[in-house]
């Protein structure tokens, strides 16, 4: 058994085949929290809407967590 946690919508990019031009797509991504057993206890599952997904323990996502909080920060992650 499963608990819906979230659905976060963004963007996707994808190509015009006929231009080659990139273009973009609405999508979402689902955040689905589950047991994932006694070696990994409660953890998240981050799916895409379509096929794809990841699923994360805890530990992945305090990680997980952290790089996004500095994904923004030119100072620990300088843009080339």
């Amino acid at each position: 058994m499963s608990t819906t946690i979230a659905e976060i919508t963004g963007r996707m990019e994808g190509h015009d085949h006929r231009t080659q031009n990139p273009e973009y797509v609405n999508t979402y991504m689902y955040i689905n929290r589950f047991y994932g057993g006694k070696e990994n206890g409660k953890m998240l599952q981050l799916t895409n809407g379509v096929n794809s997904y990841i699923q994360l323990t805890q530990d992945q996502v305090k990680n997980l967590i952290e790089i996004l909080t500095n994904a923004f920060d030119e100072e620990i992650y300088p843009s080339e």
